[in-house]
């Protein structure tokens, strides 16, 4: 960790990442890609995704 994050670290709650993942659970449940690229002009969506 740098000297600049390290001066900040304790302000953090030891369970950050599972709360953020939560947060995202609650706010974005599913995100529908097909509704997203829908529209009346043509666009061109690229998807992401990771292999194990």
């Amino acid at each position: 960790m740098s000297e600049i994050n390290s001066i900040y670290a304790h302000l953090l709650s030891p369970s950050y990442k599972q709360e953020i993942s939560n947060w995202l659970k609650e706010d974005v449940p599913s995100f529908d890609y097909g509704g997203f690229v829908v529209g009346e002009a043509q666009e061109v969506a690229i998807l992401y995704g990771k292999s194990a």
